[in-house]
């Protein structure tokens, strides 16, 4: 088999791994972005968030209420670009660096220049469907060729679900009736925040002006937030 022959072979080889049911779907983006195996399992953690307040004339703290429920989703993908090719070339076997794959999961973090935030995704396999935005992605590279090349990686993926806007829209006591106080913490964003209190990461533009603020990726934590009633969904 001559070197082009087995170069367009392992292409069909990794095409038709690819195209399987687990799946992201980009925010902006006509292309889902297939993973190469399902997942054997994932995981869902649901937290609901509260503040502790000091009451006033008293040794106790008072328990307030500040968020609603919060759903992160892990999951974990392999891929195997070794042995894809060891199928698929029998004489010799060309080496295909498996970060080719893997990148593009990391390039979910990043900031889309029409969005000026990290795309929202949907997660969708068999009858699961998360929807989302993915705050952190870890890869681990568990094997390499002779020449140093990494040919096997394990990515796991962290999605923190905002919900779907159009149930929010259903929903007479999804949006807040009155304007509100939030401190931003080191880990949440404007289209996070947003995402909690409206259930639509896209009214983070809404926070942003209510609060004078030009660039959403540079205000430090510990910020007090105006959060501004929703007068018209």
């Amino acid at each position: 088999m001559g070197i082009l022959s087995a170069v367009n072979s392992a292409k069909t080889a990794l095409s038709g791994m690819m195209n399987n049911k687990a799946k992201f779907k980009i925010e902006g983006d006509a292309l889902p972005l297939y993973v190469q195996f399902n997942p054997e399992s994932y995981s869902i953690s649901e937290t609901v968030e509260y503040n502790q307040v000091s009451a006033q004339g008293t040794n106790s703290d008072v328990t307030q209420y500040v968020g609603s429920v919060k759903s992160v989703a892990s999951l974990s993908f392999y891929f195997d670009t070794d042995s894809v090719l060891a199928t698929s070339v029998s004489q010799s076997k060309i080496a295909t660096d498996v970060s080719a794959l893997t990148v593009k999961f990391s390039a979910l973090l990043k900031v889309d220049g029409n969005l000026h935030r990290p795309p929202c995704v949907t997660f969708s396999w068999g009858s699961i469907s998360i929807t989302g935005v993915v705050v952190k992605v870890d890869t681990s590279f568990t094997m390499f060729d002779k020449k140093g090349v990494p040919v096997r990686a394990k990515v796991d993926c962290t999605l923190l679900s905002v919900g779907q806007q159009s149930a929010i829209k259903r929903s007479p006591f999804a949006s807040p009736d009155r304007t509100k106080s939030r401190v931003l913490s080191e880990d949440t964003s404007l289209w996070e925040l947003a995402g909690r209190e409206y259930g639509d990461i896209e009214q983070w533009r809404l926070i942003a002006k209510a609060n004078g603020i030009l660039d959403p990726l540079d205000v430090p934590a510990g910020t007090a937030l105006k959060i501004p009633a929703l007068t018209d969904l």
